[in-house]
């Protein structure tokens, strides 16, 4: 921040300007400054900036009300956990379990399990644009609470969001160790 009377740069810990003495208090405060700041960054930015190398084709895909993924549709849990989105891999491994259990007490054929199964890798592919955003825009609505600094909010907003390989290698051993229960528990 600069002095609006000299245009020396102001110390943010020295109540008054070095260079020509005026209090800071004449000035406009850091944090308002800040607010300023904070408001030009767009929220379009902030969700390029969320989602990191493949922004273009989200913003793309969020443009249309349902857009299909294909990585959420063939291997829902690692995009997912790719995307950091690791809430959502437990609620998979859940619904796959439920919908494996449910088929289980009430013997229906293997056929069943793949139409449900299908049916849950469809609605993944039809809705995981809309969850991804969904969960983009929450978590830079709880950052912007947080941070009053736009460079702050920025790299926070971008470590936050982006992929993670380890994320996807979560996610897999979540699926896995399911499928090890179902089968040490459940018999198929």
């Amino acid at each position: 921040m600069q002095c609006p009377k000299c245009g020396a740069d102001l110390n943010e810990l020295n109540p008054t300007c070095e260079c020509c003495v005026q209090p800071v208090a004449d000035h406009p405060t850091n944090e308002s400054a800040a607010a300023e700041e904070l408001e030009q960054n767009s929220h379009e930015d902030l969700l390029r900036l969320f989602v990191g190398k493949n922004h273009a084709y989200y913003m793309k895909n969020w443009e249309q009300k349902n857009s299909w993924n294909g990585a959420a549709f063939l291997v829902a849990p690692l995009w997912l956990g790719y995307r950091k989105m690791y809430g959502y891999v437990f609620l998979y491994a859940i619904a796959v379990f439920l919908l494996n259990y449910l088929l289980l007490l009430s013997d229906f054929s293997d056929w069943m399990n793949f139409f449900f199964s299908l049916g849950l890798a469809v609605f993944t592919g039809f809705k995981g644009n809309d969850l991804y955003r969904r969960n983009a825009e929450n978590h830079i609505a709880r950052l912007q609470g947080n941070y009053n600094n736009a460079a702050d909010l920025e790299h926070q907003v971008e470590t936050t969001g982006g992929t993670s390989g380890a994320g996807a290698f979560l996610a897999f051993l979540v699926m896995f160790a399911y499928t090890m229960f179902r089968q040490e528990m459940l018999g198929f």
